[in-house]
Parts: structure tokens; sequence; C-alpha cells
């Protein structure tokens, strides 16, 4: 991701994609929904592509299927206009470049975040001594060879343990990153937490559970109806406010962004949402609904 358009990150993906495969990384854009996006991923897992690169993702990126995809080994896909969803092998290398690509959700532990800042106003018009593709491609050999020799150098040293595994992700841990932090490189899952940091859903959870423990107490039952009305209480006469004012206008914007509907909130939306929220642990602290 960057900040900037032109600053290089999808001649970053083609370099990578011309060391693996011999040639730049072909692209797709990600769907208006979750739903078109499955499509064009489950016409690539169809083919057998090695490498999928999800180009010029606007927002956020996230989404069940490729939250599968990055992660399990199999996957059923729905054949357009047909009842089957025949089972496919995953071995596809996803990449996905944007400005400002926020990871939401589950995808905050399925990727590696780089974030490339060339500090100029105009990055396209930067002028570089070589190109990298041509570079690659004089001499791709070279840099197959580089790659392999990593990972056997580390385990010719009998795999010294350097890192804890990651769920769902031990093969990658133990022949890839691994080698890297044995080398002396920047761990890449250190990257998660800034991924994570970001995530819009975690921080909606975060200030939620602020406000909670401020207005209602974490200790305290309350339902969703009790909670709404909470938030969009208004002050009376006698107040130092002005009177109609929301008492908790913040709180209330919160439960907006979350359930709103029309311009109120939904007691339904919050329900569910907080249904998906339930049992989990953020900063200490969790829902549990009953």
């Amino acid at each position: 991701r960057a900040s900037t358009p032109g600053t290089g990150k999808s001649l970053l993906v083609d370099v990578a994609a011309t060391i693996a495969t011999g040639r730049p990384c072909p692209v797709i854009a990600a769907g208006k929904d979750a739903e078109e996006t499955e499509k064009r991923l489950g016409a690539l897992l169809r083919d057998g592509v090695p490498i999928i690169s999800i180009d010029n993702v606007e927002g956020e990126l996230g989404g069940d299927m490729l939250c599968q995809v990055t992660e399990r080994p199999l996957v059923r896909v729905r054949i357009l206009g047909l009842s089957e969803a025949p089972e496919f092998e995953c071995k596809a290398t996803v990449f996905a470049t944007g400005n400002g690509l926020t990871l939401l959700g589950d995808m905050t532990r399925r990727a590696v975040l780089c974030s490339l800042d060339a500090g100029v106003e105009r990055p396209e018009l930067r002028r570089f001594a070589f190109d990298p593709i041509a570079r690659v491609m004089e001499a791709r050999g070279r840099y197959v060879a580089a790659a392999i020799t990593i990972a056997r150098a580390y385990r010719a040293a009998e795999s010294p343990e350097v890192c804890p595994p990651i769920g769902s992700y031990s093969d990658w841990s133990r022949t890839v990153r691994a080698p890297l932090i044995w080398l002396g490189e920047v761990d890449p899952v250190a990257s998660m937490e800034t991924a994570r940091k970001e995530d819009p859903e975690l921080m909606s959870i975060r200030e939620l559970f602020g406000h909670w423990r401020e207005r209602l107490g974490m200790d305290s039952p309350c339902t969703t109806s009790g909670v709404i009305q909470v938030a969009c209480e208004k002050t009376s006469l006698g107040s130092f406010e002005k009177v109609g004012e929301f008492k908790h206008p913040e709180f209330r914007d919160l439960l907006l962004r979350i359930a709103g509907d029309g311009g109120a909130v939904s007691s339904k939306r919050l329900g569910k949402w907080l249904s998906r929220t339930s049992g989990r642990v953020v900063d200490g602290s969790r829902l549990m609904m009953k």
C-alpha cells in the first residue's frame, strides 16, 4: 500500500512475480462487493494461476472468500449459473495493492503488510538508474537460486527456533519467515500488529468498550435497547447543556456507524453486530451475549 499513487506498488508485485514465474503479474480488480470478488477469485483458482494480484483496491479489503483462499489448502468454488461447487487446491500467492489500503476484520492476521513512501509529491516522475524487471530477466536464475539458498541454509543449520509458529501458517513460518529472521531481517509478522491496530472493526469494538465502561459499567448486564437508550439520551430542564442535546454524542455516533438505519440506531442491526462481537477479548475485556 502507499499514500500516493505512482509510488511503485504494482511494480513491486511485478518484480516478485517475474522472479517466481518469469513474467509480470496479471491483475484483477476488486469487485464492488464481496460476492463479486468471490466470483473473480474463484475463476482464477479454477485456472490454477500461481499468483493473484488484486490491483488498486480502494479503502478496505476483506471478505470470507479471500480469507479462505489465503489460508485453506482446499476450497469449494461455486460455478456461476450452476449448482456445482467443485473442490480446488489453493496454491496461489495473493497480492493486493491500493492507496490507503486497510485490512478488515479477519484479514489482519492473514496478510503481511508493506507500506511504501517515496517522500515526494509526484513519485511517478522519479528517475532510476535501472529497470528492475529487466535486471531480473537478465539473470533470473541467480535470483531464484538466492531465494532457495536462504531456505536451504536455514535447514543446513538444523532449523534453529527463532520465532514461534503462527496459527494456520506454520509451513510458511518455518520455510519463509524463520529463515529471514535467522538472517537478521525484521520479522514480517510484525506488520500484522500494524494492520490490526488500523482495523476499523477492531477500533469500533475498542471505542464501544470505552463508552460501555464509562456509561454502563463493565459488570452490569444490559439489553440492546438499554444500550441505545443510554447512547441516545438527551438533556432535560435543569442541566447545563441546551435542552434536547444528546448527552453522549460520541457514543451515539458510534452506534450510528455500527447500526444506523435512516438516521436512527437500529436495535436489530446492533444486536447482530454485538452477537458477532460476543466472546472476543479486546484489551482485556469482552462482551458476552445471553
